[in-house]
């Protein structure tokens, strides 16, 4: 039984194989499947598919795939935070704020996003949030506190889907591929 899965897992490799020459071959009929997808940008997207096909790549480090997946999850966190923190400013009772608030730092503090300005910008007025909305019977916000949060939220989610700004410097390459 293990050669018949065997057996199966290199038919479908052959097919695939099979299949990816016939797009190149259409897209790009004068050159070699190496050729075409160096030419495609292929390799630079895909580097582990590259060596798996024996094919030199003259990038020094490509993002691969699933470095492009973590990133737009860490993005789309980052923005729904601040979505939800937005849906709950308007509000009357802000029991759970600094929770959502502090959420959202933990967010900020993914490596590759560049946030961590917005994480020192949240820094100084957490503890007064904190103190606010836990302390009241009727945990509310101060006015200047939500135009403060209202602030902050949607300049984080500006940064965070201008997919060629800083923050995405880290996918370039797959931002670059996906728009042309």
């Amino acid at each position: 039984q293990p050669t018949e899965v065997s057996d199966m897992v290199w038919q479908s490799l052959d097919r695939l194989y099979g299949t990816l020459q016939d797009e190149c071959r259409a897209l790009l009929p004068d050159h070699t499947l190496p050729e075409a997808l160096k030419e495609l940008g292929m390799v630079r997207l895909f580097p582990l598919v590259a060596r798996r096909l024996q094919i030199e790549s003259d990038e020094e480090r490509a993002v691969g795939f699933r470095e492009y997946l973590v990133h737009m999850s860490q993005m789309h966190q980052v923005v729904a935070m601040s979505q939800q923190l937005q849906e709950d400013i308007p509000t009357s009772n802000h029991k759970y704020m600094a929770h959502q608030v502090a959420l959202l730092y933990q967010c900020l503090s993914f490596p590759n996003l560049g946030l961590q300005r917005y994480k020192r910008r949240i820094e100084p007025e957490f503890d007064e949030i904190k103190a606010r909305t836990e302390r009241a019977s009727v945990p509310a916000l101060s006015e200047r506190q939500k135009d403060w949060l209202w602030g902050i939220t949607d300049e984080v989610m500006q940064v965070a889907v201008d997919l060629r700004g800083d923050a995405s410097a880290h996918i370039r390459e797959w931002v670059e591929a996906m728009t042309e």
